[in-house]
């Protein structure tokens, strides 16, 4: 019987590690040369997300109820998927954006799956953890797929083939050092210099940006009750004083020379300069899901000379692929999280709670320079994972059987997982 739950246990982490290292694109980058396949415009995507699929499917067979109460839990995440969904009904294309709902679909059973057979404290450290294994393994990634001049001048990549969301994931693995409440032991420094080191070599301005507010929040939450108090009455001195005796232009332009950046964001704003007047010929419902970058290929080119793939805002992209209905959804979406989230925290003490608020603002610094939201990627899975077990947590269900759950347990007594 223990021989049983640890096999359990490890297919269970092993599981959790597959699922990120595909929704991350760690996986994705090591098979090297593309080729398309009949069903798939590349054979690797694919074969990953095909085995995602097997896999979650013989693991959420024989918990089929509780993953629909679980998933019935939170309707309006539910509508904002199937409005997705339905958003393929007008795209140019339809056959690509029916494939990439299939694949979002089964990555919302596989978060769903994962909130419900670990604990906040398991999701948390098997997050970090696993960020640690891929960042380990970029080292030797970087110097083997990467000549030595582009690691030092174009940034780190590793396995996740651009430096942005290597450094993104590396920023994800910080806050879960962070919020976790394992103790401080030297494995955990390890990779806490580890992130560090790596986040630096990335370059990713972005990604440094949100690892320094995750540790500017963790340090605030470590001060005394009084100093607390009088940090946010000091920031607001602090900010009217700049504003009263600088050129605030000034100021802007030592903020973006600190972070080697330019103030165009790396010549974003003629991005969001072209998106914004696309979106006004479609303002309502949008082009629909996958409906724009690759069919307008052309007309993205005769404007900006490049195809930058998406908006480079996560707020703009949702507007010109879902229309201003799809943006007040995900909003309800994001400020129903952001409740569930607080209540957690608040009622229970609950780490699923701080995990979940600090993912949601971790998706927003992300979403102001890249698109994330209602992606196959890393930040929307560990949302919607975690937004599942705040659910879990707030209806009052509990888990028994330790570590990887072995029973799920409603209030009104109903046995919802039987391991």
């Amino acid at each position: 019987m223990l021989r049983n739950s640890r096999a359990r246990s490890i297919i269970l982490k092993v599981y959790f590690l597959y699922l990120l290292g595909v929704v991350s694109s760690a996986f994705y980058n090591i098979f090297g040369k593309r080729q398309a396949s009949a069903l798939s415009g590349d054979t690797v995507h694919f074969a990953l997300f095909a085995g995602l699929l097997v896999w979650t499917l013989v693991l959420v067979y024989p918990v089929y109820e509780s993953i629909r109460k679980l998933l019935m839990s939170r309707k309006l995440l539910l509508g904002l998927y199937l409005f997705a969904a339905i958003s393929c009904c007008w795209a140019p294309n339809p056959f690509p954006s029916v494939r990439e709902i299939f694949i979002l679909l089964t990555l919302l059973i596989s978060a769903a799956y994962v909130s419900l057979v670990f604990s906040p404290e398991e999701i948390v450290d098997l997050t970090a953890k696993v960020t640690a294994i891929f960042a380990l393994a970029s080292i030797p990634a970087q110097f083997m797929q990467n000549p030595m001049f582009d690691t030092l001048t174009a940034g780190w990549v590793g396995l996740y083939g651009h430096k942005n969301l290597f450094g993104v994931a590396m920023a994800i693995g910080i806050a879960a050092l962070l919020v976790s409440r394992s103790k401080w032991s030297f494995g955990r420094w390890c990779m806490l210099l580890l992130f560090l080191v790596l986040l630096i070599l990335a370059q990713s301005a972005s990604a440094i940006v949100m690892a320094g507010t995750v540790v500017a929040i963790y340090a605030f939450t470590k001060l005394p009750r009084f100093a607390r108090l009088l940090v946010p009455f000091a920031g607001a001195v602090l900010t009217v004083g700049v504003i009263w005796t600088s050129n605030v232009d000034h100021v802007k332009q030592q903020f973006f020379d600190l972070i080697n950046r330019d103030t165009t964001l790396t010549g974003r704003n003629d991005i969001w300069h072209f998106v914004s007047g696309q979106i006004m010929d479609r303002p309502l419902l949008g082009f629909g899901y996958l409906g724009f970058w690759v069919p307008h290929e052309d007309i993205i080119i005769a404007n900006l000379g490049w195809d930058p793939g998406h908006s480079h805002n996560g707020f703009l992209d949702v507007i010109l692929v879902f229309g201003i209905v799809g943006l007040f959804v995900l909003l309800a979406v994001l400020w129903d999280a952001v409740k569930c989230g607080v209540r957690v925290r608040v009622s229970t003490g609950s780490l699923a709670g701080t995990w979940l608020l600090m993912v949601i603002w971790l998706e927003f610094l992300n979403n102001m320079t890249e698109v994330d939201y209602v992606q196959p990627s890393l930040l929307w899975t560990l949302f919607v994972m975690t937004y599942f077990k705040c659910s879990l947590v707030e209806s009052e269900q509990i888990s028994i059987g330790g570590e990887n759950t072995e029973r799920v347990v409603s209030r009104e007594g109903g046995l919802l997982h039987g391991g």
